[in-house]
């Protein structure tokens, strides 16, 4: 029995699969003493002060700094803002140095990074409320909306935000107007929130376990005011969900080049199935090594865990794609098997017939 092939496809399950994953801790990391409603009306009177002008934030001096590089830093809040350097969270909030656990990316959007970077303060330090923070006259989701041209890594960026731009334009049109950019931005809050507790594992047991609280809230620009949203109105059923961002999560523009790469894949792998003085013969019945169907089962479970991940990690694609992306790679497992026993049919016929006799070497 050739072993080589066996191992490669157990390595591929390896590496595609999520891995198991578990809360992250940190001895002597002291948890906020305040419940989730307690830091929300935190914020919502440090916002206050600040619609005022009236900020009397103390912790923002000398002392500080020192106290919070020798003690650690206690955050009570984690927020996923926007990159716009028009919304300075700290200031919004009137809060000191240490206080807010702050992940900034352009269109606030919640991706692999930005998930872990979340779960980094929810589950490891401790914070008992996780703000997604949009704002007015965002340029991200501007630029979705109008659909413009954009180059380098901003596409791949971006694409978190098209489902909450297609929600938008289902409900006021596809011509960009003031009221299709406001209801683009709270879409984009409400998909930045699903993709977080969809794919965030950490984040779900927390909220479960009541010790944290993810709610939306959209910053204005000119009054300076944040409009609270409160929880995604699909949250219980999205706690209830399997989703876990471990492991592997492909955005839509990458989806072909996966492919294409698993056909590469399995074009030199075929390199170790079958016997290669007879590759070069095409009419003769191609076989592999010693009639060995094993690798070809466990070829169909690699092929099939990966497209488990196209669909399951694919959360920002619309639902044709997921049907898409489980039949490609599927059909690709199903002709490259025929390859190796004669015909699809026989595949299936074969492999069936082996897994009842309980041996997986059914030979010639």
């Amino acid at each position: 029995m050739n072993l080589k092939p066996i191992i490669i496809s157990v390595i591929a399950l390896c590496v595609f699969l999520p891995a198991p994953s578990g809360p992250l801790r940190a001895a002597g990391v002291e948890t906020p003493s305040m419940t989730p409603d307690e830091a929300l009306q935190r914020l919502k009177d440090g916002n206050a002060r600040f619609q005022r002008d009236k900020r009397k934030n103390p912790v923002q001096g000398p002392a500080r700094r020192v106290e919070v590089a020798q003690k650690g830093q206690h955050p009570f809040v984690t927020i996923i803002g926007c990159s716009d350097s028009r919304v300075p969270l700290e200031h919004i909030f009137d809060a000191g140095i240490g206080e807010l656990f702050v992940v900034r990316v352009a269109g606030n959007v919640s991706d692999t990074d930005e998930i872990g970077s979340a779960e980094y303060g929810a589950d490891h330090l401790g914070t008992p409320l996780l703000v997604v923070l949009g704002h007015s006259k965002c340029g991200a989701v501007t630029a979705v909306l109008k659909g413009e041209e954009v180059h380098g890594s901003i596409p791949q960026l971006v694409d978190n935000i098209v489902p909450a731009a297609i929600k938008a334009k289902a409900r006021f049109g596809d011509t960009f107007s003031n009221e299709l950019l406001s209801a683009g931005i709270e879409m984009n809050v409400w998909q930045s929130m699903h993709d977080l507790l969809a794919r965030s594992h950490a984040v779900k047991e927390r909220v479960k376990e009541g010790k944290l609280r993810v709610v939306g809230a959209i910053y204005d620009l000119e009054s300076g005011t944040v409009s609270w949203l409160g929880n995604h109105p699909e949250q219980a059923a999205l706690l209830e969900s399997h989703g876990d961002g471990a492991g592997l999560h492909l955005p839509l523009g990458l989806m072909g080049a996966g492919a294409g790469m698993l056909l590469v894949a399995l074009a030199f792998y075929a390199l170790f199935f079958f016997d290669r003085t007879r590759l070069s013969r095409v009419t003769v019945k191609r076989r592999m090594i010693g009639g060995n169907i094993a690798t070809a089962l466990i070829v169909l479970f690699a092929t099939a865990g990966i497209a488990w991940e196209f669909a399951h990690r694919g959360t920002h694609a619309p639902w044709w794609m997921w049907p898409v992306a489980l039949a490609v790679p599927a059909a690709v497992a199903l002709v490259f098997t025929s390859l190796a026993t004669g015909s699809i049919m026989d595949s299936f016929k074969r492999i069936v017939k082996a897994v009842k006799e309980g041996k997986l070497n059914p030979g010639k």
